[in-house]
């Protein structure tokens, strides 16, 4: 079982705050079953970590580390609350891009290069842009097609 090596991996590489979680799994395994499992009153990511580890990852950041080696599915989702807890939710909040402020903060010397996600195309609301501004319009994909 990978969750099992993960483990045995974490407690030789991090001794000092790792040091006998594997015997932990091992004495308590509903315990940590009911963890691993849970989903309310909070998913794994947000439930305290079974018996004296939640003391022991007194740090969202091991607690991370332990979520990683159970739960790899929800790592992404326990790094969005450590980085909105850590900094602010500005840095995990998926706003739209709003051409007109990207082209205020180009430079006539830099391309502007856009990564999309399957399905969007803003190549008309560029085009537009472009018209409104009186700049040439150049558009290169390297995607598929």
């Amino acid at each position: 079982m990978q969750a099992w090596d993960n483990i045995t991996e974490l407690e030789k590489a991090i001794p000092e705050t790792f040091t006998g979680i594997a015997n932990a799994v091992t004495l308590n395994p509903k315990e940590w079953q009911r963890w691993y499992l849970s989903v309310k009153p909070a998913p794994p990511e947000s439930a305290q970590l079974p018996g004296e580890w939640e003391t022991k990852c007194e740090d969202k950041l091991k607690k991370m580390i332990v979520l990683r080696c159970f739960r790899t599915d929800r790592v992404n989702f326990a790094i969005r609350n450590y980085v909105e807890s850590v900094m602010k939710k500005d840095f995990v909040e998926n706003r739209p891009t709003i051409l007109k402020e990207v082209f205020d903060e180009s430079k006539n010397s830099e391309p502007i290069i856009f990564v999309l996600s399957p399905g969007v195309d803003p190549t008309e609301t560029l085009k537009k842009l472009a018209a409104e501004k009186e700049v040439p319009f150049e558009s290169i994909s390297m995607g598929r097609g």
